[in-house]
């Protein structure tokens, strides 16, 4: 009977992140169920996602948190290079790597790339699939938490040494060799990158299952050497749910953190065989496994590439017990906005005109943090709706701790709000005025928790071209719709700018912001325009981003602590960069100020 480590560990692993290969089935499935069931936000990998996907609707609806499935075929390094590029643009950080996945004692079969089969998979995929996520991993460990990186192995491992002349058995076979080579790969691959990230704060461990009876063991009657380990191991076969419970042991057993490179079997401590412990062949593997998956310098700043581009998701800052107020947050970067904050344990609010889209939105978001997610109707083409959803935030919150003016339209028809000011100035600008000024007494309530608060504008590029109309501000006399949007755009910096020196010294601080071209609902009335249907079809496939790659300069102004003193600045691409000179002529921003409050009637 296998130790059942599992039901007496009552750890729970709300906010933490598990990759896990091959989780679609036998001791993985069970795996991803337990730790699911902890509050962990599970990723299988899986090469067939027809089965990967179903069996993450069995866990979520069993566990009730969000099991993510993401195609994986270890056979096949460019399919691990895809996997591992989508994880690295989708997620913040990796808590807990389990390479699981494996194949058993199968015929004379090659990779995609021509490695042996058990080889190529059990080991080489895992390989690459780990060097290219350790900087998701070491994000981790940065931020406080003590990441774990778990290898399943076998006790196979100590029956044979490495094949080092003959690695991919193309000189003769045997499946069983084969097999145990690709286990013993496994230990010296964990015992290897142990050393290697000694300090980094990151745990090891490689381990043996136990003899489970499961898919893996599907090709041992191919042979009658497999028959007679099927014969002599078939009254020793543990059930996936026992054959989980070191892999749970190694990834929840706190006694065990400052272990890394150690190897498990049966919850316990083993000792390796001594082909395992041969330091010498511990590199000598690693060396041969980063040629075979070409590994290079390249490859990995790839890999750091594609997360520079996250940079707001990646700054380590929680924000458990803070009030961020989102408005247009149920689509686009603001719907991205929510979900990464509330990923941090903040109390978001969005703030949408669509109450039935909100919700929604707003469900998913909860569906996958299970943070505190709250809608209110907010239109801002109508004052009076401002007003009205002012007025209940005052009344139900104590405090707003990030403000983040989202919402806006893009090149709408000569609309007129409710109040007859054109739709985009009264909209993006009017709109985000009048509610900044009404929120600000519970913005200034966090400064007095010692909190300092930020009001974050979403801009656009477009400014630098933009004018103020003044003679012609609600574009009666004539109407162009790129006009409109430009002067709108114009306007959030300058009300930043303007809004930055008010509070100066009050601890609440003001950025704008260019979010990038992003491919979002905004340009929906781009299709009026011949301009805007060669846009969309030419121009705009080349140079949008994502919504979530959008997101992330407006998570950098809300996050990013070396920003604290630099009130009124503009970025884009996270970095500071200069407005144009309309945005920063003083007396101009002091004029839209007055004509706002007048337009807005807010002293009346």
């Amino acid at each position: 009977m296998a130790p059942m480590y599992s039901p007496k560990c009552h750890k729970k692993l709300n906010g933490k992140v598990v990759v896990l290969t091959g989780g679609n089935t036998g001791i993985g499935k069970e795996t991803a169920r337990d730790l699911s069931k902890r509050g962990a936000r599970v990723i299988i990998l899986c090469r067939d996602t027809n089965k990967g996907d179903a069996a993450a609707e069995e866990i979520t609806h069993e566990t009730h948190f969000v099991v993510k499935c993401v195609k994986l075929d270890l056979a096949s390094l460019r399919s691990v290079r895809e996997c591992a590029e989508n994880i690295l643009e989708t997620e913040d950080k990796i808590d807990y790597l389990i390479n699981n996945a494996g194949v058993m004692m199968c015929p004379y079969w090659k990779t995609e790339d021509g490695f042996d089969m058990q080889f190529g998979t059990n080991h080489l995929g895992h390989f690459l699939l780990t060097e290219m996520l350790l900087p998701l991993v070491k994000k981790s460990a940065a931020g406080g938490f003590r990441p774990r990186i778990v290898l399943v192995s076998s006790m196979a491992h100590e029956s044979f040494g490495m094949n080092w002349n003959d690695i991919n058995f193309e000189k003769s076979y045997n499946s069983l060799k084969a097999y145990c080579q690709s286990k013993l790969a496994n230990v010296l691959h964990a015992k290897e990158l142990a050393e290697r990230l000694d300090g980094s704060g990151i745990s090891v461990y490689s381990l043996h299952p136990g003899v489970i009876k499961t898919e893996l063991t599907r090709h041992t009657n191919e042979t009658w050497y497999g028959k007679m380990f099927y014969f002599f191991t078939n009254a020793f076969y543990l059930t996936p749910v026992e054959g989980c419970q070191t892999t749970l042991y190694c990834i929840l057993e706190d006694s065990i953190v400052d272990h890394s490179g150690r190897y498990y079997s049966g919850c316990q401590e083993k000792t390796p065989s001594s082909n395992a412990l041969k330091e010498a062949d511990q590199k000598r593997l690693r060396d041969i496994s980063s040629k075979l998956v070409c590994l290079t310098p390249k490859v990995l700043q790839v890999c750091q590439a594609k997360m520079t581009k996250y940079k707001g998701s990646m700054i380590e800052k929680r924000l458990d017990g803070k009030v961020i107020v989102i408005t247009g947050a149920n689509t686009g970067i603001g719907k991205e906005t929510a979900l990464d904050l509330s990923r941090r344990g903040a109390r978001i609010i969005m703030l949408c005109r669509s109450l039935e889209k909100a919700n929604v939105t707003a469900d998913k978001i909860k569906q996958v943090t299970k943070g505190y997610v709250d809608v209110q109707e907010l239109d801002l083409a109508s004052l009076k709706s401002v007003r009205k959803c002012a007025q209940t935030l005052l009344e139900k919150e104590e405090k707003i701790d990030i403000l983040i003016n989202n919402a806006g339209v893009m090149l709408c028809p000569n609309w007129k709000t409710e109040d007859g000011f054109d739709m985009q100035f009264g909209t993006n600008h009017l709109g985000h005025f009048l509610l900044t000024e009404l929120l600000l007494p519970l913005l200034r309530k966090s400064v007095n928790t010692g909190f300092h608060p930020r009001i974050v504008i979403v801009s656009s590029l477009a400014h630098e071209s933009g004018q103020i109309y003044w003679d012609n501000i609600n574009f009666e006399k004539s109407f162009s719709s790129m006009n409109a949007y430009k002067q709108s755009k114009l306007a959030n910096v300058m009300h930043a700018n303007e809004l930055a020196r008010r509070l100066e010294s009050s601890g609440i601080t003001v950025y704008s912001l260019h979010p990038g071209v992003v491919n979002t609902e905004l340009s929906r009335h781009m299709k009026a325009k011949w301009y805007g249907k060669i846009a969309l079809k030419v121009v705009i496939p080349l140079v949008t981003i994502t919504p979530l790659e959008g997101a992330q300069t407006t998570l950098y102004c809300a996050l990013e602590d070396s920003i604290e003193g630099h009130s009124g600045r503009y970025y884009s691409g996270c970095k500071e960069k200069k407005a144009s000179a309309r945005a920063l002529d003083e007396k101009a921003q002091k004029r839209l100020w007055e004509l706002s409050e007048k337009m807005v009637e807010l002293k009346a």
